[in-house]
């Protein structure tokens, strides 16, 4: 009987690459059906996305390792958890749940596939990312009868006229602002790309960021320059200010350790949030305004607000008004323990033994701590499916045995062992 073939032997499946795909865009493609094809609802929006997780979760267990157990032990754990919050609110309340299973579901999909397909998915997605930036710019009419997604959201998310500040534009209602963009260009509004709403397109590029610096050994020189360009032109694109701003101190801190520690990921949630109640403390912030300033001082009022039973999870008092803070709605929503035990188990799972490792887990939870304290927006299936895909590709199985080399090598190394 033959032996196994080593990983990078292997013939490898692109259904990883189909499924982490069709998540970031089957919005837009459900935009194009409901604009012109047929009326559609939000119980087609979550019926695609049951699939997807479905279809994600049936690879991952048909390419099962021992490096997703702690990660379905895990999601058992919110699964009782949930339970007993169901229990205590008297209310049936899934979305919580799925919330935190997309995360679980990427990171064991990811741990069944390779580092070279994490690669080329992220080339696809950008290059589809890109296309769409394309449409939108030379031709905003063409993209909004190809998507509508004005009535897009209207149809599947339960939004109305009236949260559409410009009555004429069937674009998202944050695709123009009051005061103009932040980053002029060509003085087109702020864009989306298949995204359909320019705050995804943000945090998107902030995960370009993490991608390009854990995997820029595996890249080639066109595909560095591809990414770069990218990056820089989604930036401008999205005239996202926090993308801006994250992506500086994410290379800034891909610069201090460097020089000073390699894994860092431990300490950034809590000092994030040290900072963010030093900051409102010392600047004297006001929560009121729909702006950077006025949202974190509204997280650290919430903070401050809440009691033990929410720290538990056990009320939903401030559900309503924790939509815009995002470490307020996921303690509320699944409790301080499950939260904590996540964070652990993401920087335990993702160890620093390479530098690969190192930076994507440092760069995520800064992006991550740093999105918590004025949106919810990250855990969208959009962004969430390649943030945690990529995470558990690093963390995989295939990547341990093909990328990962000792510190100080015994013997010369050659180049496509180091791969």
């Amino acid at each position: 009987m033959r032996g196994r073939l080593p990983p990078q032997e292997r013939t490898e499946s692109v259904i990883p690459i189909v499924l982490v795909l069709a998540a970031i865009c089957f919005n837009a493609v459900l935009a194009f059906i409901n604009g012109n094809v047929t009326k559609l609802s939000a119980q087609h929006v979550m019926l695609v996305e049951a699939v997807l997780v479905l279809g994600a979760q049936a690879y991952a267990i048909v390419h099962f390792n021992r490096h997703m157990t702690p990660w379905y032990a895990f999601i058992v754990l919110v699964g009782l958890f949930s339970i007993i919050r169901m229990a205590a609110i008297g209310e049936v309340e899934l979305k919580y749940f799925r919330d935190f299973l997309l995360i679980q579901t990427f990171v064991v999909l990811g741990m069944a596939s390779s580092s070279r397909l994490a690669v080329r998915m992220m080339m696809l997605a950008c290059a589809i990312v890109i296309a769409g930036i394309a449409l939108e710019a030379i031709s905003v009419s063409t993209f909004s009868k190809l998507f509508d997604v004005k009535d897009y959201y209207i149809a599947t998310r339960g939004m109305d006229f009236g949260e559409f500040t410009y009555e004429d534009s069937d674009l998202y209602v944050s695709a123009t602002r009051y005061q103009g963009r932040f980053i002029p260009f060509f003085g087109l509004h702020r864009m989306s790309s298949i995204f359909l709403e320019p705050v995804s397109l943000g945090n998107f590029v902030l995960i370009v960021v993490c991608f390009a610096l854990a995997f820029w050994r595996d890249l080639t020189t066109r595909q560095r320059v591809f990414i770069c360009l990218s990056v820089i032109l989604m930036i401008v694109a999205s005239d996202g200010r926090q993308a801006i701003a994250t992506s500086a101190l994410i290379l800034g801190l891909a610069v201090f350790t460097r020089i000073v520690v390699p894994n860092v990921a431990i300490f950034i949630l809590p000092l994030v949030i040290l900072g963010a109640i030093l900051a409102v403390g010392v600047l004297d912030l006001h929560s009121g305004a729909d702006d950077m300033p006025g949202r974190l001082a509204y997280t650290v009022e919430l903070m401050g607000r809440m009691q033990p039973i929410d720290y538990f999870g056990l009320s939903d008092r401030l559900v309503p008004e924790a939509a815009d803070s995002g470490i307020v709605f996921m303690i509320i929503t699944h409790s301080i323990v499950i939260f904590a035990v996540l964070w652990i188990l993401t920087v335990v799972s993702l160890d620093g033994s390479t530098r690969a490792r190192a930076d994507y887990l440092n760069s995520i939870w800064l992006y991550l701590a740093l999105a918590m304290l004025v949106s919810y927006s990250f855990v969208s299936i959009k962004t969430a499916a390649p943030l945690w895909f990529l995470y558990g590709v690093l963390a995989g199985p295939v990547t341990s045995e093909v990328r990962v080399r000792p510190r100080v090598p015994l013997r010369p190394v050659a180049r496509h062992e180091a791969a």
